[in-house]
């Protein structure tokens, strides 16, 4: 699993907000940087796969 550094975007999500509400950012810049380090909170998902033919998902019959 991929090791996860929440304080450093958490400090950059403060400091993010802080230049929006001095008015040094537009909001819709804001979202995007936002959007940018809450990427980096959420890890990518580990998809299950066939074996190693890389047939695609594994799917479980009803």
């Amino acid at each position: 699993m991929t090791k996860i550094r929440s304080k450093p975007v958490n400090e950059a999500c403060f400091q993010n907000l802080q230049l929006l509400l001095k008015g040094k950012i537009s909001f819709a810049e804001w979202e995007r940087r936002q959007e940018e380090l809450e990427s980096r909170l959420t890890p990518a998902p580990e998809l299950p796969f066939d074996g190693e033919d890389g047939d695609g998902p594994r799917t479980k019959a009803a």
